[in-house]
């Protein structure tokens, strides 16, 4: 019996190195899902990332087909792309993100793609629902990965835009979602919000982290203290903002020692000019994650606004690095309170931080919990399986 043809539809390349966490938690999908099925990859990128991708084994057993971004806009590029989005995000009523990646190129390589007769597709992410029609001839599984997208910040530049494009996500939600022959989201509350508002089942499929060989010895670092995410996703540089202006400071005055890294690319001058705050320094994107996890003793990541499971809190934990940070930051997840502590104020969140920074022992008992409960619970096998167990009975189904 022939393997399955599975067709992939991301907004981004995945790679274990890349410098966001959904571009990590898919590699390590893709990686597994390539020693039991036949890949199809089409992937908003480069063709040189393609070929640089291509020095990984697994990554090679992969048919990728790129959809090249926008070359370098001439300011005349630039009125022409702001035009197409005004059109698409006033007239053809699609969210201001989904209008972005909405690209005849892409059109192009999901035909393309569906030339080589693929068995089931799976698109990542929110802004690909909408090619759900294209894929029609197909059965589909859609993994939401936020809760049905996100209005970006500024939109318009005020609450108007703002205000406008939640609308149209909500409206995006309820006519593309309904497409997929399956919906999946990353965790148990987010599935439960999907199946509530569009009145259809819906599956979790967890996000999977790589456990490193070995921890992080926490007892070793200096009380330092880490944020990193993207910050061109909003919540990043709004939870960096809350933390060096709101939080940071009851540490410094108590720990005038410790220092609050922000690590990540493509921050704002707004999250760069945070190092203007005592005891805060902002790396940018930093290559090499052990090394950065091992100097650090506590991951500090509150979320204030967006949804989903936290790929950063799981990264950390699964280094054996324990966590502050406010409920929403643990959505779905099932972390013991030593290894991540809850705190809702800028207040609670200090204090917190200020227990590990202060006590190396407190914060190695912490990073060694938070170890063991990551190699018993993030088991990207179990997770593989099950999704090849979806696909295989939506082709069954398909088939019969």
């Amino acid at each position: 019996m022939r393997a399955l043809r599975v067709l992939v539809a991301t907004p981004f390349l995945p790679h274990p190195q890349a410098d966001h966490g959904g571009g990590v938690y898919l590699a390590l999908l893709l990686r597994a899902l390539a020693e039991r099925v036949e890949l199809q990859l089409v992937a908003n990128c480069q063709p040189e990332e393609i070929s640089l991708a291509r020095d990984m084994p697994w990554f090679a057993r992969i048919d990728a087909i790129p959809v090249p971004r926008l070359a370098a806009p001439t300011r005349g590029r630039r009125a022409l792309e702001h035009a197409r989005l005004a059109w698409l995000w006033g007239a053809r009523r699609l969210p201001l993100l989904a209008a972005k990646l909405r690209r005849r190129a892409a059109l192009r390589a999901l035909h393309d793609g569906l030339r080589r007769r693929p068995d089931v597709a799976l698109l990542e992410f929110a802004v690909m629902a909408q090619y759900l029609p294209t894929l029609r001839r197909v059965p589909t599984i859609l993994t939401d990965h936020e809760r049905g997208g996100h209005a970006p910040a500024g939109v318009l530049g005020g609450d108007f835009g703002r205000a406008r494009d939640e609308r149209l996500w909500r409206r995006y939600m309820h006519r593309f979602y309904p497409q997929a022959s399956l919906l999946q989201a990353v965790n148990e509350g987010d599935a439960r919000f999907l199946a509530h508002t569009l009145h259809r089942s819906v599956e979790v499929r967890p996000v999977l982290v790589d456990l490193p060989a070995r921890a992080v010895d926490v007892a070793q670092s200096e009380p330092r203290a880490l944020f990193l995410g993207d910050y061109a996703h909003h919540p990043n540089s709004e939870a960096a903002t809350f933390l060096a202006e709101q939080v940071w400071p009851t540490i410094h005055a108590k720990a005038p020692g410790a220092e609050l890294w922000l690590a990540g690319p493509r921050a704002p001058q707004s999250v760069r000019q945070l190092e203007r705050i005592a005891g805060v320094r902002y790396l940018g994107f930093v290559a090499d994650l052990y090394d950065l996890l091992r100097r650090t003793r506590v991951l500090l990541a509150p979320v204030l606004s967006g949804d989903g499971s936290r790929v950063k809190v799981l990264t950390a934990l699964a280094h054996g690095l324990p966590v502050v940070a406010n409920a929403r930051a643990f959505a779905g997840l099932t972390v013991p309170e030593a290894a991540g502590r809850r705190g809702e104020t800028a207040a609670e969140l200090a204090t917190l931080a200020l227990g590990f920074l202060d006590d190396t022992t407190l914060a190695a008992a912490a990073g060694r919990r938070a170890r063991t409960w990551a190699e018993s619970e993030l088991l990207t096998d179990a997770v593989v399986e099950q999704q090849l167990q979806r696909m295989q009975t939506l082709v069954c189904r398909a088939r019969r």
